[in-house]
């Protein structure tokens, strides 16, 4: 290890003075930095908990089906927004940065690479005790980045530095972040803390969400609001703080379809599973899912179809999804050139639950920004209802907790116009031996209470599941 530190810091060496820092010393040029290096088969993967708890701030994402995942810790440059602007002035901020970013990806066979990442709040709102560790859309370049794309590992260092930096300061910080990292590698144990009281499902507990649930399909009668994601929380003590490496592993493994999720700030992980992608960006086109309506899965292949069956033939849960699909359309028709759907739902399993699916591709108009885009379909109503306004509204009056990142939303983004961002759902926050899990259904006016209490019992298992084997 101490030889391809070495290695590495000569390279490091090397990508500096062929930056050429000292070159036109009257006027001051910022530069933002990116060098990385190849790593011999090291899986941060199994150290997450000691890495995600190390730093103020970090940033996990992966998507297991894609071999991909990053890790981001240590932030070097903020994009901190709050209120309801909150991403209005994103686009513009990064560009600031873009100009004299400089990076050696190409020699390492990286062709792009998250810069940015991070998440925001379903809505913006006072962070109270629960989420006061969060921002209403927080975005941090990292100053390390761990990333695994298909069967290789890379380490990335992110540097701002001016043509009046000292080079051989850089160079040993450099050093010494590396040495940090490699140190970091010894994996910790994965067991899960037992479960020593539960906060959120007794029989009252139950009859009063029920009763909310039963109000808010009374409003949707009554009023022009046609759904509303109504959510509630659980709040487990546990027997000691939760093992994140423990946690993601066990959700990679159920759940390889979904985006595997951790968002620490403070003494606060945000962590789960969604099985729905926001939004992606490559190419000047983006994906979108839209996603609603639920079922449980089947004991046996047979009892598994007939679920299938009826939630394609439920109109219940057809309504509820073309709810959905439809603001979607609305939403993006201004800033797209061309939309490519199947408005036939399909059906897409997980582990525990499957959902009316439908995947739409679209050409985005030239000069699109990425959360010009986002802002606009954000947050869609699989999370709120519709019309948003007033589902907002009708949200906030009936629920009794702030959601703060749940239902918000987590992803990445670079210069180039590429990222990927998921709805932060199956999720939960863990914060010493406290873990608060979420979970939401949609109402429709032909909604039943009991029904929609069960689903998110449905739901909620995604992360109890990970209490199943109480040691």
């Amino acid at each position: 290890m101490d030889y391809f530190i070495q290695q590495s810091v000569e390279k490091f060496s090397d990508f500096i003075s062929q930056v050429d820092l000292k070159s036109n010393p009257k006027i001051t040029v910022n530069y933002l930095l990116s060098f990385g290096v190849e790593l011999d088969s090291y899986d941060f993967r199994q150290n997450l908990d000691r890495i995600l708890k190390s730093f103020e701030k970090t940033f996990y994402f992966e998507k297991p089906k894609d071999n991909f995942a990053v890790l981001g810790f240590d932030d070097l440059i903020v994009v901190n927004t709050e209120g309801k602007e909150r991403f209005a002035t994103i686009d513009k901020k990064i560009l600031s940065y873009k100009s004299n970013f400089l990076n050696n990806w190409e020699e390492i066979g990286l062709e792009n690479a998250p810069v940015f990442m991070g998440g925001a709040k379903f809505i913006p709102e006072q962070p109270g005790e629960l989420w006061e560790n969060y921002s209403d859309s927080y975005w941090f370049i990292p100053d390390n980045v761990l990333l695994k794309k298909g069967d290789k590992y890379y380490y990335l260092h992110n540097i701002q530095a001016t043509n009046k930096s000292d080079a051989e300061s850089l160079i040993q910080r450099y050093a010494a972040k590396l040495k940090k990292v490699t140190e970091l590698s010894a994996p910790t144990p994965l067991l899960p803390p037992k479960i020593l009281a539960v906060k959120g499902s007794s029989p009252k507990e139950k009859k009063k969400w029920i009763a909310s649930a039963k109000e808010a399909i009374n409003m949707l009668e009554n009023a022009d609001l046609s759904k509303v994601v109504l959510s509630r929380s659980l709040e487990l003590k546990l027997s000691e703080e939760l093992n994140l490496s423990f946690a993601l592993t066990k959700l990679r493994e159920n759940y390889p379809d979904s985006y595997i999720f951790a968002f620490h700030s403070g003494k606060s992980t945000f962590f789960g599973a969604s099985p729905e992608k926001l939004a992606k960006f490559a190419d000047n086109k983006i994906e979108i899912d839209a996603m609603a309506g639920s079922a449980s899965r089947g004991s046996s292949q047979e009892s598994d179809e007939k679920l299938e069956d009826d939630l394609l033939h439920s109109q219940k849960d057809l309504a509820e999804h073309k709810f959905v699909l439809d603001y979607i359309i609305k939403s993006i028709s201004k800033i797209v050139e061309s939309l490519e759907f199947d408005p036939q739902p399909k059906v897409k399993k997980f582990k525990n639950i499957q959902h009316l699916w439908v995947p739409l591709q679209a050409a985005l108009k030239s000069g699109s920004a990425v959360f010009e885009v986002i802002d606009t379909i954000f947050p869609t109503p699989a999370v709120c209802g519709t019309p948003k306004e007033k589902a907002v509204s009708c949200i906030k009056k009936l629920e009794d907790y702030r959601r703060g990142m749940y239902g918000g939303m987590v992803g990445w983004f670079n210069f180039e116009g590429e990222g990927e961002f998921a709805v932060s759902i199956r999720s939960a926050l863990t914060k010493g031996d406290k873990l608060t899990a979420f979970a939401g259904c949609g109402i429709v006016a032909d909604s039943n209470a009991e029904k929609e209490y069960e689903e998110s019992e449905l739901k909620l298992k995604t992360i109890l599941s990970l209490f199943e084997n109480e040691n």
